[in-house]
């Protein structure tokens, strides 16, 4: 629907533009020409604004490993923990998660979401989980993660000033240090 809002918006703006061009050129070839130009300009901006989306997930794009040595975790750490932000062309971002727990045991789940507090599926999650991501300010997002519509976690993201770095807390037993790879 915000689609359709801004490109009304910018069919709105063309229209002015195009009479004014027309005033200046007094000719409608000539407008049309200019016209088309801006209207192209335009529609290429509105792509490159709605693709650049949200600037905390833009900083938060790409991998992360996690550092089991300046990490603080209550059991045996995993043997790797890699997690990954991408883009998706709907506005949504993915959380991908593989990991290797210290029994070896690999595990791959993925989160397709929006920072809007709402729940989202998790896939390969086993037993189904639910996550709902929101921004609590620049640098930090909260993730509650429910089964059967229960809370069962609520993780504080929070990635360093320099964005090299990403904690996740939960509570004060499990911080989790990730550095950007």
């Amino acid at each position: 629907m915000d689609r359709i809002v801004e490109r009304i918006k910018v069919m709105k703006i063309f229209r002015q533009f195009r009479r004014g061009c027309m005033q200046l050129s007094r000719s409608p070839k000539r407008a049309a020409v200019i016209g088309g130009t801006m209207l192209l300009a335009c529609l290429v901006g509105l792509k490159l604004a709605a693709q650049s989306g949200d600037p905390l997930i833009s900083a938060l794009l790409g991998s992360w490993k996690l550092n089991v040595a300046t990490s603080k975790l209550p059991g045996p750490p995993p043997q790797s923990s890699v997690g990954r932000i991408e883009r998706t062309d709907d506005g949504f971002f993915k959380h991908i998660q593989d990991e290797v727990d210290a029994q070896g045991k690999a595990v791959h789940y993925e989160t397709s979401a929006k920072l809007d507090g709402k729940d989202y599926p998790t896939q390969g999650s086993q037993p189904p989980v639910t996550r709902a991501y929101k921004r609590v300010d620049d640098r930090t997002l909260e993730v509650t993660v429910k089964r059967d519509g229960n809370i069962i976690a609520v993780i504080g993201w929070a990635l360093s000033p320099d964005g090299k770095s990403l904690t996740a807390a939960v509570g004060s037993q499990t911080i989790q240090i990730y550095e950007k790879q």
